[in-house]
């Protein structure tokens, strides 16, 4: 069965003051492979707020140069999809909010042809340090290695289709995120450190395969919760040392192991030893399958 994969991004966002898109610059140019630089100037912006379309291939995350907000270093076959880039800055009542977009363009293809296309995309996503970021990213069939570590992320979400996903946080979020949202369709999604991130409000679905969502980093933070819902798949969620509250469903089919010493407190409903009405709570939904759940070390 052919399965079409669209992936059309808007390069103007809604309320905001067109600004022509930096000009991409050749990085290099070695056996006919495409290299371009996409990037957005640091002005002094108080925010940014940047939406990639990426729905092939291979992404990674690196530091950006002093002097850039964010910038994209794509690498493309000679027959492979064209950039789009798009940037441009409001004043939101003296505070300025900086916007870049950057789509690899329409791609509809059988399912294999897109995954056989991919194989010469890669994406580079280099990111500042400096101000305040609000990051979607939806990578389609792309393979994606997201390692956020020391990058001032206000809200993250990741929309990982049909290929592998890892994402990771080494190190305590510069600021405070407002919302994670992840969604993973098939085959694996990883994670590490999710903690770090400083969320008080994630949100992972998961639809076929085996995922590992790892909320360990940092104490239990109380008030925050996770949301966690999947289809036919195993789920291995680790969670932060401290306090937390747990509900798990009860699907027919679905085989759960918790962790030692939580208490019972009613129908699907647990707790670790003095956990008040306010700790860290984490919901979980699934379908037949497996979850484990654990406790960081």
């Amino acid at each position: 069965m052919r399965t079409p994969l669209a992936a059309v991004l808007l390069l103007l966002a809604a309320g905001c003051s067109d600004a022509p898109p930096e000009p991409a610059r050749s990085v290099d140019a070695r056996g006919g492979e495409r290299h371009d630089l996409h990037e957005m100037a640091d002005d002094g912006q108080d925010s940014l707020r940047a939406a990639l379309q990426i729905p092939l291939g291979r992404v990674e995350v690196g530091t950006a140069e002093v002097g850039a907000l964010i910038q994209t270093e794509v690498t493309l076959p000679p027959d492979g999809p064209r950039p789009r880039a798009a940037t441009a800055t409001d004043d939101l009542g003296g505070v300025t909010r900086a916007t870049y977009r950057l789509s690899l363009g329409e791609a509809v293809a059988d399912f294999d042809d897109v995954r056989s296309l991919g194989r010469g995309v890669g994406v580079r996503l280099l990111m500042g340090r400096r101000a305040p970021t609000d990051l979607s990213l939806d990578l389609g069939v792309a393979d994606a290695e997201l390692d956020f570590t020391g990058v001032p992320l206000a809200r993250l979400a990741v929309h990982a289709g049909a290929g592998r996903t890892r994402l990771s946080f080494a190190d305590a979020n510069p600021v405070e995120m407002r919302e994670m949202t992840i969604r993973a369709g098939v085959r694996a999604f990883e994670s590490e450190g999710l903690g770090w991130a400083r969320a008080r409000r994630l949100t992972f679905e998961g639809g076929v395969g085996r995922f590992g969502v790892d909320l360990s980093g940092g104490q239990a933070r109380p008030g925050a919760t996770a949301d966690l819902t999947v289809g036919l798949a195993q789920l291995d969620v680790t969670l932060p040392p401290g306090p937390v509250r747990l509900s798990v469903g009860n699907a027919p089919g679905l085989r759960v192991s918790l962790p030692e010493g939580f208490v019972v407190e009613g129908d699907g409903r647990y707790a670790s030893p003095g956990a008040s009405a306010d700790a860290f709570a984490v919901r979980i939904d699934a379908g037949p399958g497996r979850i484990r759940v654990h406790v960081a070390e």
